[in-house]
């Protein structure tokens, strides 16, 4: 206890403490465009949260498939055109169809060649 028998504060990771690099720096960027004034502080507490462990992000296209391929089916199931649903979801008909687990009636298909 030098510096005037006052007791050494411990160290605290804090928004103002952190030095944020590469992805964590990333992180912080995209998080302040979605809340003003919190990305710093948002990544320095998920670092406290998942320090030392693996944290995967799956793709984007992973993280849609559990809502979209159910929404699929419930559109067919309701009477939607398979070529109307394939184009609001950004999928070919023949991925539609098969998400919808039925096979390609080949004689429906355009032949091109």
């Amino acid at each position: 206890m030098a510096a005037g028998n006052k007791p050494l504060k411990p160290f605290t990771l804090t928004a103002d403490t952190a030095d944020l690099r590469d992805d964590l720096a990333r992180a912080a960027e995209i998080i302040e465009q979605l809340v003003p004034g919190k990305g710093k502080e948002l990544v320095v507490r998920l670092a406290s949260e998942f320090a030392g462990t693996y944290v995967y992000f799956p793709q984007k296209e992973k993280l849609v498939r559990g809502s979209r391929n159910p929404w699929i089916i419930e559109q067919y199931e309701a009477g939607y055109r398979v070529v109307d649903i394939a184009r609001s979801v950004g999928l070919s008909e023949r991925q539609v169809w098969y998400i919808l687990g039925k096979e390609v009636d080949e004689d429906k298909q355009l032949n091109l060649f």
